[in-house]
């Protein structure tokens, strides 16, 4: 039994001074009366007589404290679940066009139970990872035509959110989900169902989940020296897995729910991933790199020595143009970035120093490697105080697209410095400055401040990362997160532009990157890939949640609270008659 008021149950308080009057009431006295003394041979009939009264008395008591309660419990509003047939005027139909849909011929059990579920006036959700309303209200013609153009995107899954906007569309009437139930982000689904059934509404799940056996690219990580891409292997068996980037082609063998990867230098332009094999879901076995094309970042490297390990580094990006000069033969800078190491301070030309700085103002970089003797310039974003040969691990102090996911190791030799004011220090050893960054009008100023011969941070795979991660920054070239998307990010353009999209050409000013590949706009080329490791798992079809084909959409019916005041206050009208009756045959009325 459920309340609708429950706070007048208080008024059940009311029996508490009316039991306490019962109680108090005053007792007749006997008295014995000589000229009545012949009727003591009635004794027995007038204490029978006197039972009697006492006992209708107690039935009136009872009456009246049951039709006290019987009031006080109608004003807490007492109601109790029934069946209710309800006619379906309304249905909100939430459709998961999602990627899992796509496996096993699984949509087209979506387009049929939509279409059996349809009344006379219809909504439609389309449930991505973000919901889309495709129709409110319409009649059954708009939404046959609706449904007849759908099909699944490369998107993953938010049943939660897509449930809760069709509560807020339906004041009554049915909402009918059909999925596979692999919700791989938002509220749970079922927590969602209840909360609209609280609303009234009848709310029904149809499960169109079918198992499959699935091979997937579950991420691609693409950053400036190298790209990551994640196989994963949903098979209960070893798989022998055949790729395809570009034009390399490698065969990976993965255990059963194992992931492999594949580490290539980041090329330029388009490149399309393909997973040769066949199997249950087709639409996560495609993914693509996108990078600008020859985009080069000039880096200008001014030396006396080999720094064959500086050197290595920077030639492996195929990014980077380098220019090396020895001194006193110092180019007039037009590079990106100059770079001074190892430097024989005295052979270089009396205003070298102020070439590079009106270079840098300008918008460029200039960096400084740690060297005995550093050159004398007020371009040094820090200042040289001694020497210091003591080991010392070197901490990162500010985590950034330069610093990010590297250890630096440890050093044995450093040089004690002083960071300039309102500079950074990107990493310190033992509260010495080692990675120091400093504005110097539109351009920057950096000291490197670790000595490559004596520490093993050369030998490092982060060793490379660090100045490629460094260069792109003095640079400031594009991110390559700028042209790599996951699919279901909505991109906001400023402007309605027409876009080529992998299906076709739209106009929009927010564009929604709900397909797998590339998208042209303003001649820039963008990629979107699902890489989805939850949505990609179709071997859990949601078999948690129940659901069923349902037989009729035009009536149901469902659990719905009925108050029974009417009935509390009817038989409280009976008893009062009943009292009434019983008083006037016992002659007090």
């Amino acid at each position: 039994m459920a309340w609708g008021n429950i706070v007048g149950l208080y008024a059940l308080l009311a029996l508490v001074p009316f039991i306490i009057l019962y109680f108090i009431r005053p007792k007749p006295k006997e008295m014995i009366f000589p000229s009545l003394s012949f009727l003591v041979r009635q004794k027995g009939s007038i204490y029978k007589s006197s039972f009697l009264r006492n006992f209708l008395k107690d039935i009136l008591f009872l009456i009246q404290l049951i039709v006290l309660i019987l009031l006080a419990v109608s004003v807490a509003e007492p109601m109790i679940k029934v069946d209710q047939t309800v006619i379906t005027k309304n249905t909100v139909l939430v459709l998961d066009i999602s990627a899992s849909m796509s496996a096993k011929g699984i949509f087209d059990d979506v387009i049929k139970n939509a279409k059996g579920a349809l009344s006379n006036t219809n909504s439609i959700i389309l449930a991505e990872n973000t919901p889309l309303i495709a129709l409110d209200e319409g009649k059954r013609g708009e939404a046959l035509e609706i449904i007849d153009s759908l099909r699944a995107k490369g998107t993953s899954t938010n049943l939660g959110d897509a449930i809760a906007l069709a509560g807020e569309m339906a004041d009554e009437g049915r909402v009918v989900i059909i999925s596979d139930f692999v919700s791989t982000e938002g509220p749970d689904p079922v927590v969602a169902k209840n909360l609209l059934e609280t609303k009234g509404l009848v709310v029904d799940f149809i499960n169109v989940g079918k198992a499959g056996d699935n091979v997937a690219i579950t991420d691609v990580r693409v950053t400036k020296p190298k790209t990551t891409i994640y196989f994963k292997n949903y098979y209960e068996e070893q798989k022998d897995v055949h790729v395809k980037i570009g034009s390399l082609e490698k065969t990976l063998r993965i255990k059963p729910s194992s992931v492999e990867t594949i580490s290539i230098a980041t090329p330029p332009g388009l490149t399309k991933i393909e997973i040769l094999d066949a199997d249950d879901m087709m639409m996560d076995n495609i993914g693509y790199i996108s990078t600008p094309e020859d985009v080069k970042i000039r880096v200008l490297l001014v030396t006396n020595s080999e720094s064959k390990f500086l050197q290595s580094a920077l030639t492996a990006s195929p990014q980077i143009e380098l220019t090396i000069a020895n001194p006193p033969i110092v180019p007039e800078p037009n590079h990106d970035v100059v770079i001074f190491t190892d430097v024989d301070n005295s052979k270089l030309l009396p205003g070298t120093f102020q070439s590079v700085e009106n270079y840098v103002r300008k918008g460029n970089a200039v960096i400084f490697a740690a060297q005995q003797g550093m050159p004398s310039t007020k371009l040094l974003p820090v200042t040289v105080i001694g020497e210091k040969e003591e080991d010392a691990e070197v901490s990162t102090e500010i985590v950034n697209k330069i610093t990010r996911d590297l250890e630096f190791g440890s050093v044995n030799k450093y040089l004690d410095v002083e960071a300039a004011a309102n500079s950074a220090v990107l990493a310190s050893a033992d509260e010495t400055p080692i990675i120091v960054i400093k504005e110097l009008g539109a351009g920057n100023t950096v000291y490197y401040g670790i000595f490559d011969q004596d520490t093993d941070f050369k030998y490092s795979p982060g060793y490379p990362i660090f100045w490629n991660n460094l260069l792109n920054h003095l640079a400031r070239s594009e991110d390559l997160n700028d042209y790599n998307y996951k699919t279901g990010t909505i991109l906001a353009l400023g402007s309605r532009q027409s876009v080529q999209t992998p299906s076709g050409t739209v106009t929009t000013n927010n564009l929604l990157l709900d397909e797998v590949g590339p998208y042209i706009l303003e001649g820039r080329k963008i990629v979107a890939n699902l890489a989805n490791e939850k949505e990609s798992n179709i071997g859990k079809t949601g078999a948690q949640v129940e659901g069923g084909k349902l037989t009729d959409f035009s009536t149901t019916t469902r659990k719905a609270d009925k108050s029974i005041v009417s009935y509390l206050a009817i038989l409280a009208l009976i008893l009062i008659f009943l009292e009434l009756f019983i008083i006037k045959r016992r002659g007090d009325l």
